[in-house]
């Protein structure tokens, strides 16, 4: 699937929204609120589905993308830069319809099995199809 079906899916949504869609049905956030769940989405270039921060200091995240290399159609799990993909053109985005506790509780969301296979990409770039 698509990077646009991959976050359509993810957030249980009825049909695909895609790139241009996602805005419409999400707030902007600001960069160091997010959380796993949000996405990074360019309307009419990618979307990624933010799992989390890689760094204490909130410089690196960890996504999961379709559409990208090496494996274009499957979902995998990648840290980078959270500047990179902001200079990438990225928007912080979280999908109006997400419930959230108020205070994070502070238990990983991934496992250090799903960490330890993480791609490491110091200079991301726009997923292709």
């Amino acid at each position: 699937m698509d990077c646009s079906g991959f976050i359509s899916r993810c957030l249980n949504l009825p049909t695909v929204h895609d790139t241009t869609q996602l805005p419409n049905i999400c707030r902007h956030i600001e960069p160091q609120d997010l959380r796993p769940g949000d996405i990074l989405n360019i309307p009419r270039g990618h979307v990624v589905l933010c799992a989390g921060w890689a760094r204490p200091d909130q410089s690196w995240i960890y996504y999961y993308e379709t559409g990208g290399p090496p494996d274009y159609w499957k979902p995998g799990l990648k840290e980078a830069p959270l500047a990179a993909l902001l200079e990438l053109g990225y928007t912080p985005l979280r999908y109006r319809g997400m419930a959230y506790e108020q205070k994070t509780s502070g238990k990983e969301v991934l496992t250090r099995s799903a960490i330890s296979k993480a791609e490491t990409v110091t200079e991301p770039v726009i997923g292709e199809p």
